[in-house]
């Protein structure tokens, strides 16, 4: 299955992940530095503080969106998805689980 019909079901089944414009679709296009950490970018932001965590990538990979996913699931934080048409990058926002260490000793 290619990334188009990937991308295409999410929107089908997962609104709250909806893009509607059709560059986010594009397979081959992408215009982020970070292209290879998505998901752990993704990750950090939604186990910070609970605060505003803005990010701008370029096109999501698989495995972007199935952090995404996972972070939904497990933590209950939701990204906002806006695709930006003059920068050809996707924003996406999320307020923070505040989740720490319990290990971690107090001093």
């Amino acid at each position: 299955m290619g990334p188009i019909r990937q991308v295409k079901n999410l929107v089908r089944h997962e609104p709250e992940l909806m893009c509607t414009d059709r560059m986010v679709l594009q397979h081959g296009y992408t215009n982020s530095s970070v292209h290879a950490v998505q998901g752990l970018l993704l990750l950090l932001c939604a186990l910070g503080p609970e605060e505003v965590h803005e990010v701008r990538l370029g096109l999501l990979t698989d495995y972007a969106v199935a952090t995404l996913r996972h972070v939904k699931d497990f933590f209950n934080v939701t990204f906002a998805i806006r695709p930006e048409k003059e920068s050809r990058t996707i924003f996406l926002s999320c307020i923070g689980a505040s989740i720490r260490n319990a290990a971690k000793k107090v001093t």
